[in-house]
């Protein structure tokens, strides 16, 4: 018998964050009282249980969950037969693991029934076989999710996707293919069916014997039939039970044999107290000696092996063949059953009883329908499909499984039913109501509270760092370092446009209504709709990077009024809100029990921050800060030769640079403001600030990944929130070294002068041009110059104007002459070809024209002077 596993002593290994769980049935209080408590005593907060939506009816009429939509997300899922898959996935930033088996989330499943269930642990960057099966169970978790429609609400979906939050190294492992000896096998509709995924594992090799075990059969035996047919074995032998099997006893199948495999699995001390032997297998040995074997939570019936598309159980196997397969079945004791005693005449009658009893399917009659109901501040939201909808709803409001119900009604808005808490003393865990005859059960969903669960250890540090930087001794290093820290290992994270599937995207129904605090530190681009101001798309909507930007490009802005106190004014001295406090460890963080590996200690390609030296300590915080922000500024001009090399993708890297520079601007609005920072003393050094602009004029002004003149790879960059927002970063970055439009000196003008004159023009020109009179970009400026100095505003009203001349200036060619005289400082544009802009613009022979780069006079471009359209630096001037 192979080693019994044990999903509790897995999780006190440590360094796991989230987890994700999915069953056909299950006992809640096992789950909350037993199972959750492990899971977030041992440091996983962020925790979501699926299962099947009828069987979640039944499971919440009997023993009403009491900690659903708090501490955990339990969703039901909706598919065409079953939801049948078992699955836990337990993952940390380095480290994962996955159980595929058969057992449900039961005490029968997890303490009495006999199970089998595959183990596959990844531990690091060279287990490239673990991170591909974990990844391809993850992508098929995300297809169960996507084709859930409006059966889910856009923020269940997004704690489910969530979970990828806290592993980098899962996004990356989708796209990847493990090793011919293994292949997770999942019931998708846009995939063949289960037995075809086998038999293209198996391939065309002669079939010696092939065995099976199972405890559910369909009516006509169609998949062994099918078996049978198909691979046509020499043996064919089918073992299970005869005590709990379902099985069809009238139909009979010739070529197959079936044997009381009722003593698999019994250890030593189970003797005749053994469990229901609820596992379920196939092995297949090919006459030329290899094999193959798939463990999981397929029955040997037609609905989950050979159903077509919306008629076919969601199901989940592990295979293996070869060496592999052997040892796991010769441990499993599967190639003990062909020779286990056949059937006798007692046993099939045993189980005709069976049979006769149940209809020979699993149970899965729905006693109430199950919704989700989305709690947000004062209000209750839900939808309910396939009904009429009344104008009003009288519910029953539980604040607990057994307590009397409060009857408060609800409204039809729209198409959603909005139930107001006014005057409710406890909010409630669940609802109900009934409409023409159906009752309904609402999930109740505790945004708040979930999502304050929901932050990785990345972001809850991120938020203790930041909440010191008010304080007289503000742990500058520990934010900097955390920044560093989510930055490199957002290099290695799969960027993404939207959640993948029509099911996944949030309904604007259930963005806030208005912008509040102590909620959390995370605001959707659906609130800027209030601030008039095209709506876009978000490149990031979550991991630890959206996270930062969620709180200093979108939260932390003079246009809330409230600042970083306010922002914070609900948390803790670790910085922590009062969902994040929920069950923390208010002590000193305890080593883990077993040492890090050397894989572990030094990561290749990651580089992790370190909290706070005592050395840091003692000096000055401004200095702290000053080192910090040079190594910042550094790291972001290294990724910035990365992106001129090829090496990094342009999205990935307008969004690190968006959370650099957001970053910068949050310290430098500190100046004066906080007791580390004197008068006339600076967060942020000027000569970092003009460093890091120049680099980026260099590198994303002008050529592939410039940011004015998009080509045709990234021109969707154009319609996405953060790509709008850097750009406006960037131009406050320009209003913060001085870069202005500047004239000849009334003086002698050095030739060295002459030419340093000329280039800050150009960028400056460069600089207006990013704004395009876009919106987005305009408002950022705004909110990042915010209460700055009178000259600060000019500066930017300057440039808003010069934006807007060019604009007219392209739409209106014909007003400015084709070339002409020329001096130097004008600029000209070419209005065949308007996207590549403005420039600076000199003679180029006798009938052209030279249009340059955007940060240095040498030539980008040449055309005949004819086509060239002239503007005069007194025109910009004056603009």
């Amino acid at each position: 018998m192979s080693e019994a596993i044990s999903l509790l002593k897995e999780i006190r290994f440590g360094g796991y964050e989230a987890s994700l769980i999915t069953t056909f049935n299950a006992y809640l209080p096992f789950y909350e009282d037993v199972v959750l408590r492990h899971l977030m005593a041992s440091g996983v907060r962020h925790n979501v249980l699926m299962m099947d939506s009828s069987q979640a009816s039944l499971a919440i009429d009997r023993h009403p969950p009491r900690s659903a939509g708090r501490l955990y997300t339990l969703t039901p899922i909706k598919v065409g037969a079953a939801f049948h898959p078992k699955i836990i996935l337990l993952v940390g930033k380095k480290k994962g693991t996955l159980f595929v088996g058969s057992h449900n989330m039961t005490l029968s499943g997890f303490g009495f029934n006999r199970e089998m269930t595959n183990l596959i642990r990844y531990s690091g960057t060279g287990d490239a076989d673990a991170a591909a099966l974990l990844g391809s169970a993850w992508q098929d978790v995300l297809h169960w999710v996507a084709t859930q429609g409006n059966h889910l609400t856009g923020h269940v979906s997004e704690m489910i996707m969530k979970v990828q939050d806290f592993a980098p190294w899962l996004q990356q492992s989708g796209a990847k293919v493990a090793s011919e000896e293994y292949r997770v096998l999942a019931s998708r509709q846009d995939a063949p069916s289960l037995w075809q995924q086998l038999r293209e594992f198996v391939g065309t090799e002669p079939v010696k014997h092939v065995v099976i075990s199972g405890a559910f059969f369909d009516a006509n035996l169609s998949f062994i039939e099918q078996v049978r047919d198909a691979l046509a074995p020499k043996e064919l032998t089918v073992g299970f039970d005869p005590a709990t099997v379902q099985f069809p006893v009238e139909k009979k199948l010739p070529g197959v044999s079936f044997v009381n495999s009722s003593g698999l699995g019994v250890g030593e001390n189970h003797g005749k107290h053994a469990g229901y032997l609820h596992a379920k297998s196939i092995f297949i040995q090919h006459e030329n000696g290899t094999m193959v074997l798939a463990v999981g939570s397929a029955n040997p019936s037609s609905p989950a092996w050979l159903a077509p598309n919306l008629t076919k159980n969601a199901e989940m196997m592990i295979a293996r063949k070869d060496e592999a397969a052997l040892q796991t079945a010769e441990a499993l004791g599967l190639t003990s059953i062909p020779t286990m005693p056949p059937l006798t005449k007692d046993d099939w009658e045993v189980a005709r009883q069976n049979w006769d009893g149940t209809g020979g399917i699993e149970k899965n009659d729905a006693v109430s329908k199950v919704i989700i109901a989305i709690q947000m501040e004062n209000a209750i939201r839900f939808r309910f499909p396939d009904c009429a909808h009344p104008s009003f709803l009288d519910c029953e409001l539980f604040s607990s499984p057994f307590a009397s119900p409060e009857v408060k009604r609800a409204l039809l808005l729209d198409d959603e039913y909005v139930l107001a808490l006014e005057g409710v003393v406890v909010p409630p865990i669940l609802i109900r109501f009934i409409v023409n005859g159906k009752s309904f059960t609402g999930l109740v969903q505790c945004v708040k509270q979930i999502e304050g669960l929901s932050r990785t250890s990345s972001q809850r540090k991120f938020n203790e760092a930041l909440a010191s930087l008010t304080t007289g001794m503000p742990d500058i290093a520990h934010f900097i370092d955390c920044i560093k820290d989510i930055i490199s290992i957002s290099d290695k994270v799969v960027m993404t446009k939207s959640l993948p599937g029509g099911g996944l995207k949030k309904k604007d129904s259930e963005a806030p209504k208005k912008i509040t605090e102590g909620a959390e530190l995370s605001i959707g681009i659906d609130e800027l709709d209030q601030q008039n101001i095209k709506k876009k798309q978000r490149l990031r909507s979550s991991d630890d990077l959206g996270y930062l930007l969620d709180v200093l490009l979108y939260n932390l802005r003079d246009d809330h009024q409230t600042g970083l106190e306010a922002v914070l004014e609900e948390r803790d001295a670790k910085g922590r809100s009062e969902e994040e406090q929920v069950d923390a460890d208010d002590e000193d963080e305890v080593p883990p029990v077993f040492p890090p590996s050397d894989r572990e200690q030094k990561t290749p390609g990651v580089e992790f921050g370190n909290c706070t030296s005592a050395r840091d300590a003692d000096r000055n915080p401004l200095d702290v800060c000053h080192q910090k922000v040079r190594s910042l500024v550094s790291i972001a001009r290294k990724k910035l030769d990365a992106l001129k090399l090829g090496n990094m993708d342009l999205p990935q890297f307008v969004v690190i640079l968006a959370g650099v520079l957001s970053t910068l601007r949050l310290l430098r609005g500190f100046d004066g403001k906080v007791p580390w920072i004197g008068a006339g003393q600076t967060a942020v050094p000027i000569k970092e600030l003009r460093a890091l602009f120049d680099h980026i004029a260099s590198v994303m002004y002008d050529g592939s990944y410039s940011i004015i003149c998009l080509d045709n790879r990234h021109s969707n960059l154009a319609d996405m929130d953060e790509f709008a927002r850097l750009k406006g970063l960037i131009v406050w970055l320009a209003c913060e070294c001085g870069i202005s439009f500047k004239k000849k000196k009334p003086l002698s003008e050095s030739v060295d002068e002459q030419n340093k004159r000329y280039i800050e023009n150009q960028l400056y020109v460069a600089t207006a041009q990013l704004i395009a009179g876009d919106d987005v970009v305009i408002s950022e400026v705004q909110q990042s110059i915010g209460q700055s100095s009178p000259l600060s505003i000019d500066w930017l009203k300057k440039i808003v104007s010069v934006d807007k001349f060019f604009l007219r200036a392209y739409s209106q060619p014909d007003l400015f002459h084709a070339g002409g005289n020329v001096n130097s400082g004008d600029f000209g544009f070419n209005p065949s070809i308007r996207h590549i802009g403005m420039r600076a613009i000199s003679k180029r022979g006798s009938n052209n024209f030279s249009l340059s780069f955007h940060d240095n006079m040498k030539p980008r471009f040449i055309f005949p002077e004819i086509n060239i359209r002239v503007i005069h630096f007194e025109q910009i001037y004056n603009a």
